[in-house]
């Protein structure tokens, strides 16, 4: 494990860096801005996005996941700090 496990680490952003991360609360309105007819799924835990629940949208495609499941994606699972569907690098396009 030793420094390659090190280096993994430090990869993967921060608390303070996830806190920048763009957020929002779900909403009909907000269904509608995004032109959703039904509420999005949550890629990494499987399940819906509902109504007045807070959502990450960090890459440039605005793929929508749960705060919680963005947050340990994010910070303590992947290698690198990417979007779980387009692997877009989170750091580089949110400039962290």
């Amino acid at each position: 494990r030793g420094n390659n496990y090190l280096e993994r680490r430090q990869n993967r952003l921060s608390q303070t860096e996830f806190k920048r991360l763009p957020k929002r609360v779900m909403s009909r309105k907000l269904m509608k801005e995004l032109n959703l007819a039904t509420e999005p799924e949550c890629v990494i835990c499987m399940e819906k996005i509902s109504n007045r629940q807070h959502m990450s949208i960090p890459c440039s495609q605005k793929h929508y996941f749960h705060i919680k499941c963005s947050r340990n994606w994010l910070t303590q699972k992947c290698k690198e700090p990417t979007c779980p569907i387009c692997r877009e690098n989170i750091r580089n396009r949110n400039r962290l």
